[in-house]
């Protein structure tokens, strides 16, 4: 009697980790989950062809192909063994294959978060309708019909990264001879819904007292104490959501965020206020953290979780609109440099040698402002306290 295969499960797949040897996960019927020593998770599926010789068929990375996905890859390939038919026809030429060996050479360098946003773009909308396409098939209609359906969702941003990966995916395979042309490059944006400007959204000075409806909703969450943080220290929601306990000097008492997790590349060094620190010391020790400081159950919660928890409790601003706060109260306050406020907001300075000297300099003045900054937020616990803090100040309310 064969032995039969246990399905695997999420949590499996999740904690499979690098050993000395590649090894494989096996969800029955000749598909597997080979883990190779550098942690890259592979579907692959096993069969017996024509000639009786046993093959194996790579169905595409983790990354890009989750266990429904591969389950349903391997019902197809199994029909089509089932019908006679050969799986090494174009293998090499699906667009799966194509775009994750443009996406290994083009990520490098890149920041995760942008690099991650165009592997789920493509794995949510293109391809699982055309990813086990040949790509010399794949016509300019074909990738319009999908981007298209994109268009109907309202989300034109995705839709342009979507457009953009593919676009540099094909761009990559003319360049190596698997195809003769560039079917993305035909297709023209206005024929798409117009895209709206959309301003962000951001509380007024005399409306500081509603970020309390954040710090105050859902107790010890996650998502919540994120959220502060990132009010309290002026970060872009990916920076602190995706923040790892390696950036983390708890004898300096500042967060180093590395180069590649910052919009321009740069190391952005935050001196953190004593609320902040508070809120690095309820992560040690009330969450289960091993790599990120906010984590979910895979690894980091997302960016978009913030605007999400921000949402949920009735305060109408974006996360990018506290930024946008901040910078006008302590710019009106007249106590700080403009040039501090910058730093402390990580905008590029053109020079990047005196930007990096600059923000290693000026680490004393960014932890006095920001401290202020959380100390004004405090004083701003109501409404009447908001206007007592701006007077205070001097800072205008019209």
């Amino acid at each position: 009697m064969a032995r039969l295969t246990k399905p695997l499960t999420l949590s499996e797949i999740r904690k499979a980790k690098p050993k000395d040897k590649l090894y494989k996960l096996y969800d029955g019927g000749g598909l597997y989950l080979a883990v190779s020593p550098t942690g890259k998770k592979v579907w692959r599926f096993d069969y017996t062809d024509q000639n009786k010789k046993r093959q194996t068929h790579t169905i595409g990375d983790l990354d890009f192909v989750g266990l429904d996905e591969a389950r349903k890859e391997r019902l197809r390939l199994r029909e089509l063994l089932f019908r006679g038919k050969s799986l090494k026809y174009s293998e090499d030429n699906l667009l799966k294959d194509v775009f994750q060996s443009w996406y290994e050479v083009w990520h490098v360098g890149k920041s995760k978060s942008h690099t991650k946003r165009a592997r789920e773009s493509m794995a949510k909308h293109i391809l699982p309708k055309l990813g086990n396409r040949d790509i010399t098939s794949i016509t300019t209609r074909d990738i319009v019909i999908q981007l298209e359906r994109i268009d109907k969702l309202g989300a034109r941003e995705i839709l342009n990264k979507t457009k953009s990966a593919l676009n540099l995916c094909f761009a990559y395979a003319v360049g190596k001879g698997l195809c003769k042309q560039n079917p993305v490059a035909l297709i023209d944006a206005s024929i798409f819904s117009k895209q709206k400007k959309r301003n962000f959204r951001f509380l007024d000075k005399n409306e500081v007292y509603k970020i309390h409806s954040i710090f105050d909703r859902e107790g010890l969450s996650v998502s919540r104490l994120c959220a502060e943080f990132m009010i309290r220290n002026l970060t872009r929601p990916s920076e602190s959501a995706m923040a790892e306990w390696s950036e983390w000097d708890e004898e300096a008492k500042v967060l180093a965020i590395h180069p590649e997790r910052m919009k321009m590349k740069n190391p952005h060094i935050i001196p953190l206020s004593t609320q902040s620190i508070e809120i690095i010391d309820i992560m040690q020790n009330e969450f289960d953290c091993k790599t990120y400081i906010f984590p979910n159950r895979r690894s980091h919660i997302s960016a978009q979780m913030l605007n999400i928890s921000i949402n949920r409790s009735g305060v109408d601003s974006t996360a990018h609109g506290f930024r946008h706060l901040a910078s006008t109260i302590l710019n009106e306050s007249g106590l700080f440099s403009p040039d501090i406020i910058e730093m402390s907001l990580s905008h590029q300075d053109r020079n990047s040698i005196r930007a990096t000297y600059n923000k290693a300099q000026y680490i004393k003045e960014r932890r006095e402002m920001l401290q202020w900054w959380s100390d004004f937020i405090d004083e701003c616990r109501t409404e009447e306290g908001n206007l007592a803090a701006l007077k205070k100040y001097k800072i205008a309310t019209f």
